[in-house]
């Protein structure tokens, strides 16, 4: 019915860059007539009861991975009940995120995730808004190990304890 408004709910947590996405995305939408009700929840309530329970039309939220493996948590098909919360389900991806998580060499290793990467873009069971960049400055009179292919972004500091000064350990205590 051409009447009735299209109309959905939008749950999130009461984070400043959630809270600021959402208003963005209602505004949006509300220019094309689509009426946006944007819930706000505290993040317990929105890991303990409106994920598990399944208790939204469309959810927004930050995804931070410890590592690359964590991916399997969030895409796996045996993860469908839990955090798997698009209930995706693909053999493929499924085998690659199982390749990718035992391979040890680093090269194959990114080639499987971005292999998957190309798959989920594919499927698009989830719509990914954006991601942050950090970047970060090193005084040059610095030595740090190159980061691993694998290292996640919020680990930069992780390896401080191997940074270099004139040939010296800058952090002897670790």
């Amino acid at each position: 019915d051409v009447s009735t408004p299209f109309t959905f709910t939008l749950a999130t947590v009461n984070a400043p860059h959630l809270l600021a996405a959402a208003e963005h995305i209602r505004a949006q939408l509300a220019r094309y007539g689509i009426e946006v009700t944007v819930d706000i929840y505290t993040t317990e309530a929105f890991h303990d009861d409106i994920i598990p329970n399944r208790s939204f039309d469309a959810l927004l939220f930050g995804l931070g991975l410890e590592t690359p493996s964590s991916l399997n948590v969030f895409w796996h098909s045996k993860h469908r009940k839990a955090f798997n919360i698009t209930e995706y389900t693909n053999p493929t991806t499924d085998e690659l995120l199982e390749k990718a998580h035992t391979e040890f060499d680093p090269v194959l290793r990114l080639s499987l995730y971005d292999e998957f990467d190309a798959r989920i873009s594919q499927d698009m069971p989830a719509l990914m808004l954006y991601s942050q960049s950090v970047g970060v400055a090193v005084n040059k009179h610095f030595t740090t190990p190159m980061p691993s292919i694998v290292d996640v972004r919020h680990h930069q500091f992780a390896r401080a304890h191997e940074w270099f000064r004139y040939g010296t350990q800058v952090w002897n205590g670790f």
